[in-house]
């Protein structure tokens, strides 16, 4: 299998098809559950045709290093210029889905001559920087305080009693917001492969998971991207589904509003994970062929 070293973090990657290169920056926090039930990857059969795909764990997610100090979203947008740099690829296009997107408009911002397109899925310029973030915001830094204070193996035990209380965190919005049946349906059956791998796991393993996903967490908690948007020219496609209750709808609106050479393309009936929707990987795939 193979694995990059960027900037002292083990990465792991793989690369399908060929033609123009389109780089994958994929969403979520880290953690369990991104080793032990990643979303599907079906989409790329689908453009791997006429381009090639790169796709990698990013720091303390999947195969990756779960490194055991802190570091910030300067130091996440830096590794993935380490990819680009180190594979050589010339004028990619960048796919930031969800928790990736931030990711993906950080570069282009400071790297748009470099870059072809942006394709943003599900994402915003803000994920923690919206009311419906602020309970759970202070619960991460509240945890993030105490790993400073009393190290990995206090914070990390003190995270299991939390999650095993009535007030159980969750990285959802405050709000309900709309989610169709087969969204809940889904999530609720990925959560049940979780649990049931999170049983075998050693406990060194699961606390890596816990405290890695803790860090990520940290380092997205002041990224607000909104004043820098208005300087991006590269052309941008926007996905957002409007029944998405993780980044909600009104997040890529937003986008569209400050990415002025951007289109916009709504979902209809769509909850957050919109790579496994066909509409979008055919909204995708016209993007790129443009």
């Amino acid at each position: 299998m193979p694995y990059i070293d960027l900037n002292g973090i083990n990465t792991y990657y793989e690369i399908h098809g060929s033609g123009p290169p389109v780089i994958f920056i994929h969403g979520g926090y880290g953690g369990a559950s991104s080793t032990l039930a990643p979303p599907s990857t079906e989409w790329v059969d689908h453009l791997s045709d006429r381009f090639t795909i790169i796709t990698y764990d990013r720091r303390s997610c999947g195969r990756s290093t779960y490194p055991e100090v802190n570091y910030t979203f300067d130091d996440i947008v830096t590794d993935l210029a380490g990819l680009i740099t180190n594979l050589h690829l010339d004028k990619p296009f960048l796919i930031g889905s969800s928790a990736g997107g931030p990711i993906a408009m950080s570069y282009a911002i400071t790297n748009q001559s470099d870059i072809s397109g942006l394709i943003l899925p599900n994402t915003s310029a803000r994920l923690w920087e919206h009311p419906d973030r602020n309970g759970p915001k202070e619960i991460i830094l509240e945890r993030l305080e105490y790993l400073s204070s009393y190290g990995q193996a206090l914070t990390y035990e003190l995270i299991q009693r939390q999650q095993a209380g009535p007030d159980k965190f969750t990285l959802s919005n405050t709000g309900p917001g709309p989610q169709t049946h087969s969204a809940r349906v889904n999530a609720l059956a990925r959560a049940r492969v979780i649990q049931e791998k999170l049983k075998i796991l050693s406990h060194d393993e699961h606390r890596s998971y816990v405290l890695g996903e803790l860090r990520n967490l940290g380092a997205y908690l002041p990224v607000d991207l909104r004043d820098t948007l208005e300087t991006l020219k590269t052309p941008t496609l926007i996905l957002h589904g409007d029944a998405d209750s993780q980044v909600p709808y009104m997040l890529g609106q937003e986008l569209r509003d400050f990415i002025h050479n951007s289109s916009f393309v709504t979902i209809n009936d769509a909850g957050h994970g919109l790579m496994s929707w066909p509409q979008t990987i055919d909204e995708i795939r016209r993007f790129l062929l443009q």
